[in-house]
């Protein structure tokens, strides 16, 4: 094997494990942007005026709302609320919610006041999923997640073309 075709192999077998840590960083950086953030049983204290009724006009705001571009394009979703003891309150029926501005009521009813176990921690539970500022989704997102595929067939059709390029330098013929 000649020198050069030596130097070239060597200089390719470099390439390739920068661009597979290259890839991995983008990887990461990509599902970062495209992925929407799970909340899980975060607490909100209640109004607790009017005791033991439930203050119907108290809205409650999450700590992650839609703002901007993702009120209207990205609401929150998998809204639930919980009371105490982990179980779940029924949408209308013990609160409504608007999840464009990531607020919520409770309905006062025998589920929602004293007997539900809201008041012993004066806590409600709530679990949702939000996008993050630096959300990307749509067709970019889509175009986004596709960029570490694009980037680690360029390596490889890199590879083939040195492969082959050396091979032709040492004298075999590809009758292709």
């Amino acid at each position: 094997m000649e020198r050069s075709n030596v130097a070239l192999v060597i200089s390719v077998a470099v390439a390739v494990l920068i661009g597979v840590v290259l890839v991995g960083i983008v990887s990461q950086q990509t599902v970062d942007k495209t992925q929407k953030v799970n909340v899980g049983a975060e607490v909100i204290a209640l109004n607790v005026t009017g005791f033991p009724a439930i203050n119907e006009d108290h809205v409650y705001t999450v700590t992650n709302p839609p703002t901007g571009w993702k009120a209207d394009s990205c609401p929150l979703t998998n809204f639930v609320v919980a009371n105490a003891t982990g179980t779940e309150l029924t949408l209308t029926t013990d609160y409504t919610v608007d999840l464009s501005a990531g607020t919520y009521s409770l309905v006062d009813n025998d589920d929602t006041n004293t007997t539900y176990a809201l008041y012993p921690t004066n806590n409600t539970y709530v679990s949702y999923t939000y996008c993050p500022d630096d959300y990307v989704g749509g067709w970019a997102g889509t175009v986004a997640n596709l960029v570490p595929g694009f980037f680690v067939l360029g390596i490889l059709l890199g590879v083939v073309f040195v492969i082959f390029f050396v091979l032709r330098n040492e004298g075999v013929e590809f009758n292709i």
